[in-house]
């Protein structure tokens, strides 16, 4: 392997490209769980470590005063909870020009807000928690495949955004 071929393989440049299927726009809060599917394929000769499903909760909750701030990191603050997962730890190789399709089952559980008293609001990917108080948040939700490439810097993923109805 050559110079390049190794700097290819650090960045994951021409390696494995990761792809969810069957998931979302809408996730039923009830169900307890969300089924699919992660495409990988790859122009080059690679070896997957491992592979994982996230299901991830984003809350971004103003500062008090800043309602009518544009949102910034100052008068913010983000907090990321992992809600479910799916890990497949069999490691496997992925020829140039293959495709391998996992599929995954991961269960659930949506904790309530951090204020029970608000009130949630969907729309499109987001909801909206109004508080009693001068807070608010803005939740978003998303699943998100990683592969763990042998020798690349970077895992290649992908990232769905859903609502939860």
């Amino acid at each position: 392997m050559g110079f390049l071929d190794k700097v290819k393989q650090f960045l994951n440049i021409g390696g494995v490209k990761v792809k969810l299927v069957g998931v979302g726009p809408d996730i039923a809060r009830d169900s307890g769980k969300i089924e699919g599917k992660v495409k990988l394929s790859s122009k080059s000769n690679q070896h997957v470590k491992n592979l994982k499903v996230i299901f991830e909760r984003k809350i971004t909750t103003r500062k008090p005063g800043t309602q009518n701030q544009p949102l910034t990191s100052e008068n913010t603050s983000i907090k990321f909870d992992t809600l479910g997962e799916f890990r497949q730890e069999q490691p496997f190789d992925i020829s140039a020009g293959e495709e391998k399709e996992v599929n995954f089952s991961l269960g659930f559980n949506i904790p309530q807000s951090s204020n029970p008293a608000g009130m949630n609001l969907n729309a499109g990917k987001f909801s909206l928690n109004f508080n009693s108080g001068n807070n608010n948040e803005q939740i978003e939700y998303s699943v998100k495949a990683v592969a763990d490439v042998d020798k690349a810097a970077f895992d290649p993923s992908d990232n769905i955004w859903v609502r939860v109805v």
